[in-house]
């Protein structure tokens, strides 16, 4: 795996949260410390919960800032590797879930996310990024 300063992914809750909070946000420190990736599985999430134009046009110029990773054969393979190996560990694991985690595993990216940080520090496939490794 890369180090931080080469790249993280950045998981969806990361990102609502940059558009929904007036406070600074983890996804700014990350802006000013590495390139800022996600999945075209977060930004349809993002688009998915717009409401008007104003909301749309938010989402855009975030996902403007960031490489958008879309799914690829190569990568399909990757994601897969990854639910068997999560599969196997005992935990279920949901096909969102497998296509970020796979995603990240495949580009060999951290992942950025407040919500879901126990869960995929348990799956074991990639490092969770913590807001002290941006500093």
């Amino acid at each position: 795996m890369r180090p931080v300063s080469e790249g993280v992914l950045i998981e969806t809750d990361v990102l609502a949260d940059f558009l929904l909070s007036p406070e600074p946000s983890l996804l700014r420190k990350a802006f000013a410390t590495a390139p800022c990736y996600t999945t075209v599985i977060n930004a349809a999430e993002l688009f998915s919960a717009v409401r008007d134009e104003r909301e749309r046009e938010a989402v855009q110029a975030l996902l403007s800032g960031l490489r958008v990773i879309g799914l690829s054969a190569r990568y399909a393979a990757t994601i897969g590797e990854t639910v068997r190996e999560v599969r196997q560990k005992g935990f279920e694991i949901s096909e969102r879930d497998a296509i970020v985690i796979g995603t990240a595993v495949a580009a060999r990216l951290p992942v950025m996310t407040k919500q879901w940080s126990r869960k995929y520090e348990q799956y074991g496939c990639v490092h969770v990024v913590s807001a002290k490794e941006l500093e």
